[in-house]
């Protein structure tokens, strides 16, 4: 699946819009913060918030000696992550440039589509007691005729999910391809969130949330595990 029907590569993308490796995975650049503070109806006792604010992402494969260099920058900034498990113990978060770990945001997300197209799957963070979460698989994309969207919702609060994106498969080129048909495959789009984006708000998922959530469906668990960011077992 082709990024753009344009002239730019994803190495145009990621210098014009000046995008930098993201902790959860692809890259992304802050765009708008309103001003306006307001209060947060997703989070009890916490502080207001600015109204919204906008990113652009993009999700992308990338040659591998660029994808070492990325996450060494990552890994040098203030946004490098190390999520707790519940014995206390720290680890770094994987990174990749085409796949997002599971991570919550408590405030809601629309997720607008430029270019290309990415699945995104959704795990319902809240379910009922004794009901095991509902999940949710969305592509982002041109195609409606395949049940592809322009928009996605993905809502917060006591509605909220766990939320991670990925390139397809499919549309990876082959190693013999070479790395200029890395540069026409991701996608881009603009996530606006209400209220603003808020790091206190935001968080990733372990191995442990996992498990609470689909108990002894080993099945499920194996499914998702690959995308917890941080294997508390690793």
């Amino acid at each position: 699946m082709s990024l753009t029907q344009s002239t730019q590569t994803n190495s145009d993308l990621i210098k014009t819009l000046k995008l930098e490796p993201h902790p959860e995975g692809g890259y992304f650049t802050m765009g708008w913060l309103g001003e306006q503070k307001v209060p947060t109806p997703f989070v009890d006792n916490a502080p207001s918030r600015n109204l919204a604010s906008t990113i652009y992402y993009l999700l992308a494969p990338r040659p591998s000696n660029v994808v070492e260099q990325d996450a060494a920058t990552l890994e040098s900034s203030e946004l490098a992550v190390s999520v707790k498990s519940e014995d206390g113990s720290s680890k770094r978060l994987k990174w990749s440039p085409h796949t997002a770990v599971f991570h919550n945001n408590r405030s809601a997300t629309m997720h607008l589509h430029h270019a290309g197209r990415a699945k995104y799957t959704l795990i319902e963070a809240f379910p009922l007691p004794g009901q095991r979460p509902r999940i949710k698989e969305v592509v982002v994309g041109t195609d409606s005729e395949r049940g592809e969207v322009r928009q996605l919702l993905v809502e917060g609060g006591d509605e909220g999910w766990w939320k991670m994106s990925e390139i397809l498969e499919e549309d990876i080129p082959k190693d013999s391809e070479g790395d200029e048909a890395l540069e026409r495959v991701g996608c881009l789009i603009s996530e606006v969130v209400i209220p603003a984006f808020d790091w206190a708000d935001h968080q990733y998922m372990r191995e442990s949330d996992l498990r609470r959530l689909f108990g002894d469906d080993e099945a499920s668990i194996a499914r998702f595990l690959p995308h917890v960011g941080c294997d508390e077992d690793a």
